[in-house]
């Protein structure tokens, strides 16, 4: 229940901040289509079954620590792509790198994809699922060993920081805090 709470605080929001307004009625006609949204399209919003109360609360606690990283990673990646556009940087490493997906979570792969993709400068190419591997685009490969720890710190961020005993039937099981 608490994540349909959510998804209709957060949608009412949107709603308000793309009309910059949030005076009242603003609001509460955002609820209503938030309502209506939910009612209509549950089946393709809403997971069955809903999530953990617990699940849901570290997620919301999580979430301004993944901004932070995604700002971070941006302006890092904004960075070196305009350092090498204007050329006070040669464009002499780019790659594709293979970063093992270990026993991460799916969740965890598509965190750290979309962590990776957002950052300007690399973009996730395919996946091996069967090898247990995902083909990374980089900009500048010069330094694999750290392209690999990064996305290893996103997978575990997912990992210990939200799914942590709050899903146990996706992780099989398995801890991680080591």
């Amino acid at each position: 229940m608490m994540y349909v709470a959510f998804l209709l605080t957060f949608l009412t929001v949107i709603y308000a901040a793309t009309l910059a307004s949030f005076a009242w009625e603003d609001l509460v006609t955002g609820l209503v289509f938030a309502s209506v949204f939910l009612a209509v399209f549950r089946r393709f919003v809403l997971p069955a079954p809903l999530p953990q109360d617990r699940f849901v609360f570290q997620g919301i606690i999580f979430f301004p620590k993944l901004v932070l990283i995604v700002i971070s990673e941006v302006l890092k990646g904004t960075w070196l792509v305009v350092t090498i556009s204007v050329g006070l940087r040669p464009l002499s490493h780019p790659g594709i790198l293979k970063i093992p997906l270990r026993d991460h979570t799916d969740t965890a792969v598509a965190i750290m994809s979309f962590l990776v993709t957002l950052s300007p400068g690399s973009f996730v190419v395919a996946y091996d699922w069967d090898e247990r591997i995902v083909l990374i685009h980089y900009v500048d490969i010069s330094d694999p060993d750290q392209l690999r720890a990064d996305a290893e710190r996103y997978f575990w961020l997912w990992d210990r920081q939200v799914a942590k005993d709050a899903l146990p039937a996706a992780t099989g099981g398995r801890t991680f805090d080591a």
